[in-house]
């Protein structure tokens, strides 16, 4: 004999019915009271066990619709991020070429001032040479004075003695007249020329510190160029974990050209007497 599913006692094949044992009603009544309750317990645990898993899984769908939504929102901040980063990279290059530029202009800036600066040196050597000129000139004048005074004080002693040579000091006396007003004409060229050098080298002075101040002007800016490039990979590194931000769009920056100055052209006379142009190498650049 076997027990079937709802607790009764079946005979098997082979069986003989006379092999059961006799079992009375209220045995079997108690015992199928006994297996309905205990389908009844089990009823309810299945039926909280199915009403736990129902809200777990209620839960769980609440947790993956969650998780998509939190998934879709980091794949459009990385999507954000990656756009600000290729931003971010775009205006670096872009500093970084202003910066060249401005590194080429304070190059051609430095240039001009050694040229400057070497002119101003060959203008302070030839007024030195002017000035020894201008002395030379009015000892010159002093001894031709000095000579006609003693000229004429001899030219005086001698009319009282006679006059046979008279004609001959009245010629030197010309002569050293002419060559008196030569000399005079020669001091006053030398003076107007020297008050032009003086002149040529105030101007290059004045435009030696115009171009000092202009290259201080753009060293700061390289500075402030390199402090904001060092800030650019420490932005990329913390944008991360950060939430999107709008990107800001920046303006194109002007920058002051350089005004680059022209030498003044000497004449072809003084171009024959003084040279501006030098072949040495260029010493004395300033740092940036």
């Amino acid at each position: 004999m076997r027990m079937n599913d709802i607790g009764f006692h079946e005979t098997e094949r082979g069986e003989s019915e006379e092999s059961i044992p006799s079992v009375t009603r209220e045995e079997s009544y108690s015992e199928l009271k006994i297996r309905l309750e205990n389908c009844e317990k089990r009823y309810e645990d299945l039926k909280m066990k199915n009403e736990r898993l129902h809200n777990e899984n209620v839960d769980l769908t609440t947790r993956l619709d969650l998780c998509g939504d939190e998934i879709r929102r980091l794949q459009r901040e990385l999507e954000s991020a990656r756009v600000k980063i290729t931003q971010l990279q775009n205006e670096r290059d872009l500093w970084k070429q202003r910066c060249e530029e401005c590194r080429g202009i304070a190059e051609e800036l430095r240039k001009q001032i050694t040229k400057l600066k070497k002119g101003k040196a060959m203008c302070e050597e030839e007024k030195q040479q002017l000035q020894d000129k201008i002395r030379r000139h009015e000892n010159e004048i002093g001894a031709l004075i000095t000579d006609n005074k003693n000229l004429q004080n001899a030219l005086e002693s001698q009319m009282q003695k006679g006059r046979y040579r008279t004609q001959e000091l009245e010629e030197k006396i010309e002569e050293l007249k002419l060559s008196l007003d030569e000399k005079n004409r020669s001091l006053i060229e030398c003076k107007q020329r020297l008050d032009k050098w003086e002149e040529e080298k105030r101007q290059m002075e004045r435009t030696i510190e115009n171009l000092q101040e202009k290259i201080r002007i753009y060293r700061d800016f390289v500075e402030e160029l390199k402090r904001l490039l060092d800030r650019i990979p420490r932005q990329i590194e913390v944008i991360g974990p950060e939430r999107p931000v709008q990107p800001q769009r920046y303006e194109e920056t002007s920058f002051p050209q350089p005004e680059i100055l022209s030498e003044p052209k000497p004449s072809e006379s003084e171009e024959k007497e003084f040279s501006w142009e030098s072949d040495r190498d260029e010493e004395g650049f300033m740092a940036l």
